[in-house]
Protein backbone atom coordinates (compact mmCIF):
# COMPACT_ATOMS: atom_id res chain seq x y z
CA UNK A 1 0.00 0.00 0.00
CA UNK A 2 2.81 1.79 0.60
CA UNK A 3 4.47 2.23 -2.72
CA UNK A 4 1.19 2.79 -4.01
CA UNK A 5 0.38 5.91 -2.15
CA UNK A 6 4.33 6.92 -3.19
CA UNK A 7 3.44 6.26 -6.66
CA UNK A 8 0.42 8.23 -6.74
CA UNK A 9 2.27 11.39 -5.42
CA UNK A 10 4.88 10.93 -7.87
CA UNK A 11 2.11 10.84 -10.83
CA UNK A 12 0.98 13.80 -9.12
CA UNK A 13 3.83 15.91 -8.96
CA UNK A 14 4.53 15.39 -12.48
CA UNK A 15 1.26 16.70 -13.63
CA UNK A 16 1.91 19.72 -11.78
CA UNK A 17 4.99 20.61 -13.84
CA UNK A 18 2.94 20.94 -16.95
CA UNK A 19 -0.94 22.23 -15.24
CA UNK A 20 -1.14 25.45 -13.91
CA UNK A 21 -4.91 25.92 -13.29
CA UNK A 22 -4.99 24.15 -9.95
CA UNK A 23 -7.42 21.56 -11.43
CA UNK A 24 -5.76 18.60 -9.18
CA UNK A 25 -5.20 18.62 -5.64
CA UNK A 26 -3.67 16.08 -2.87
CA UNK A 27 -3.92 16.03 0.56
CA UNK A 28 -2.64 13.83 4.09
CA UNK A 29 -4.42 14.76 7.33
CA UNK A 30 -4.48 13.36 11.03
CA UNK A 31 -8.30 10.91 11.26
CA UNK A 32 -9.24 11.37 15.16
CA UNK A 33 -12.22 9.24 15.62
CA UNK A 34 -15.23 10.80 16.93
CA UNK A 35 -17.73 7.94 17.20
CA UNK A 36 -19.47 6.06 20.44
CA UNK A 37 -19.73 2.30 20.21
CA UNK A 38 -17.99 -0.28 17.73
CA UNK A 39 -15.12 2.33 16.13
CA UNK A 40 -14.53 4.21 19.75
CA UNK A 41 -11.13 3.33 20.32
CA UNK A 42 -9.74 2.99 16.54
CA UNK A 43 -6.72 5.52 16.46
CA UNK A 44 -5.79 6.92 13.19
CA UNK A 45 -3.03 6.26 11.17
CA UNK A 46 -2.88 8.45 7.82
CA UNK A 47 -5.58 9.78 5.16
CA UNK A 48 -5.32 10.82 2.31
CA UNK A 49 -6.60 12.18 -1.00
CA UNK A 50 -6.65 13.23 -4.56
CA UNK A 51 -9.20 16.00 -5.97
CA UNK A 52 -9.92 16.81 -9.62
CA UNK A 53 -12.11 19.99 -10.43
CA UNK A 54 -13.95 19.35 -13.17
CA UNK A 55 -16.29 22.44 -14.04
CA UNK A 56 -15.51 26.15 -12.45
CA UNK A 57 -17.67 28.84 -12.30
CA UNK A 58 -17.61 32.29 -10.57
CA UNK A 59 -19.26 30.71 -7.44
CA UNK A 60 -17.77 27.04 -6.97
CA UNK A 61 -15.73 24.20 -8.27
CA UNK A 62 -17.29 20.73 -8.88
CA UNK A 63 -15.38 18.10 -9.13
CA UNK A 64 -14.45 13.77 -7.63
CA UNK A 65 -12.35 12.64 -5.09
CA UNK A 66 -10.91 9.46 -4.38
CA UNK A 67 -10.02 9.37 -0.48
CA UNK A 68 -8.30 6.63 1.96
CA UNK A 69 -7.97 6.06 5.77
CA UNK A 70 -5.85 3.70 7.46
CA UNK A 71 -6.51 2.92 10.69
CA UNK A 72 -6.15 0.12 13.53
CA UNK A 73 -7.21 -0.11 17.01
CA UNK A 74 -5.65 -2.98 19.74
CA UNK A 75 -8.12 -4.50 22.54
CA UNK A 76 -7.58 -6.45 25.93
CA UNK A 77 -10.12 -9.53 25.83
CA UNK A 78 -8.36 -11.31 28.61
CA UNK A 79 -6.25 -10.27 31.11
CA UNK A 80 -2.59 -11.45 30.95
CA UNK A 81 -3.21 -12.03 27.12
CA UNK A 82 -2.02 -10.55 24.52
CA UNK A 83 -4.09 -7.60 22.71
CA UNK A 84 -5.86 -8.15 19.87
CA UNK A 85 -5.28 -6.13 16.60
CA UNK A 86 -8.04 -4.62 14.10
CA UNK A 87 -6.50 -3.02 11.02
CA UNK A 88 -8.90 -0.98 8.84
CA UNK A 89 -8.87 0.63 5.77
CA UNK A 90 -11.93 2.79 4.00
CA UNK A 91 -11.62 3.72 0.10
CA UNK A 92 -14.20 6.64 -0.58
CA UNK A 93 -15.23 7.60 -3.93
CA UNK A 94 -17.24 10.46 -4.31
CA UNK A 95 -17.81 14.50 -5.51
CA UNK A 96 -17.53 17.33 -3.80
CA UNK A 97 -17.97 21.09 -3.75
CA UNK A 98 -15.67 23.67 -3.12
CA UNK A 99 -17.39 27.30 -2.78
CA UNK A 100 -15.27 30.27 -3.81
CA UNK A 101 -16.18 33.14 -1.28
CA UNK A 102 -14.55 36.10 -3.19
CA UNK A 103 -11.43 36.75 -5.76
CA UNK A 104 -9.00 37.49 -2.69
CA UNK A 105 -10.68 34.86 0.18
CA UNK A 106 -7.82 32.09 1.34
CA UNK A 107 -10.75 30.10 2.77
CA UNK A 108 -12.54 27.28 0.81
CA UNK A 109 -15.21 25.85 2.25
CA UNK A 110 -16.05 22.61 0.62
CA UNK A 111 -19.07 19.55 1.04
CA UNK A 112 -19.12 16.15 -0.03
CA UNK A 113 -20.72 13.32 -0.83
CA UNK A 114 -19.45 9.87 -1.97
CA UNK A 115 -19.48 5.60 -1.37
CA UNK A 116 -17.20 3.84 0.73
CA UNK A 117 -15.76 0.60 1.17
CA UNK A 118 -14.23 -0.60 4.40
CA UNK A 119 -11.63 -3.82 4.37
CA UNK A 120 -11.55 -4.89 8.06
CA UNK A 121 -8.54 -7.40 9.19
CA UNK A 122 -10.21 -8.44 12.65
CA UNK A 123 -8.01 -10.73 14.90
CA UNK A 124 -9.88 -12.80 17.79
CA UNK A 125 -9.26 -16.19 20.30
CA UNK A 126 -10.04 -19.45 19.48
CA UNK A 127 -10.13 -22.47 22.11
CA UNK A 128 -10.37 -22.62 25.69
CA UNK A 129 -9.29 -20.58 28.71
CA UNK A 130 -6.14 -22.96 29.07
CA UNK A 131 -5.62 -22.85 25.50
CA UNK A 132 -6.11 -19.43 23.52
CA UNK A 133 -5.18 -19.21 19.68
CA UNK A 134 -5.21 -16.09 17.82
CA UNK A 135 -7.37 -16.42 14.28
CA UNK A 136 -7.03 -13.57 11.82
CA UNK A 137 -10.36 -12.89 9.49
CA UNK A 138 -11.05 -10.20 6.92
CA UNK A 139 -14.45 -9.12 5.65
CA UNK A 140 -15.33 -6.18 3.72
CA UNK A 141 -18.51 -4.14 3.75
CA UNK A 142 -19.71 -0.86 2.43
CA UNK A 143 -21.90 2.08 2.83
CA UNK A 144 -21.85 5.70 2.46
CA UNK A 145 -20.05 8.87 3.26
CA UNK A 146 -20.44 12.64 3.48
CA UNK A 147 -18.24 15.65 4.94
CA UNK A 148 -18.21 19.20 5.26
CA UNK A 149 -14.97 21.16 6.07
CA UNK A 150 -12.58 24.16 4.57
CA UNK A 151 -9.41 24.84 3.91
CA UNK A 152 -7.21 28.07 4.49
CA UNK A 153 -4.39 28.95 1.47
CA UNK A 154 -1.28 29.51 3.28
CA UNK A 155 0.91 29.82 -0.33
CA UNK A 156 0.22 29.51 -3.70
CA UNK A 157 -0.12 26.11 -3.94
CA UNK A 158 -0.30 24.52 -0.64
CA UNK A 159 -3.12 24.74 2.48
CA UNK A 160 -4.18 23.78 5.57
CA UNK A 161 -8.17 21.84 6.05
CA UNK A 162 -10.43 20.52 8.70
CA UNK A 163 -13.02 18.31 8.12
CA UNK A 164 -15.98 16.67 9.53
CA UNK A 165 -16.07 13.05 7.73
CA UNK A 166 -19.36 11.09 8.66
CA UNK A 167 -19.54 7.49 7.47
CA UNK A 168 -22.48 5.08 7.35
CA UNK A 169 -21.58 1.47 6.90
CA UNK A 170 -23.84 -1.57 6.12
CA UNK A 171 -22.73 -5.10 6.97
CA UNK A 172 -24.60 -8.69 7.62
CA UNK A 173 -25.26 -8.82 11.89
CA UNK A 174 -23.37 -11.84 12.71
CA UNK A 175 -27.07 -12.85 15.38
CA UNK A 176 -29.67 -11.88 13.10
CA UNK A 177 -27.60 -12.46 9.38
CA UNK A 178 -29.53 -9.06 8.52
CA UNK A 179 -27.81 -5.91 7.16
CA UNK A 180 -27.16 -3.50 10.01
CA UNK A 181 -26.09 -0.13 9.77
CA UNK A 182 -23.02 1.36 11.68
CA UNK A 183 -22.21 5.56 11.84
CA UNK A 184 -18.59 6.26 12.33
CA UNK A 185 -17.25 9.89 13.16
CA UNK A 186 -14.31 11.28 12.08
CA UNK A 187 -12.42 15.24 12.27
CA UNK A 188 -9.66 15.05 10.13
CA UNK A 189 -6.66 18.00 9.79
CA UNK A 190 -3.94 17.86 7.28
CA UNK A 191 -2.65 19.71 4.68
CA UNK A 192 -2.96 20.11 1.09
CA UNK A 193 -1.00 20.84 -2.73
CA UNK A 194 -3.21 22.43 -5.29
CA UNK A 195 -1.86 21.74 -9.25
Amino acid sequence: MRNKFILIVFFALSISVISQNKKFSIDINYPLALSDGEFDEISGIIDGSIKYRFKETDKMYLGISYTFDLLKEKTTIFVNQPDLNRNYTFHHLGFFEELIMNSNSKFRPFIGLGYSILSAENESFTGNTESLNIISEKNNSSGFNFNIGTSYDILDHFFIQAYFHYIRIFRKSAITDKNIGINFNQLKLGLGYRF
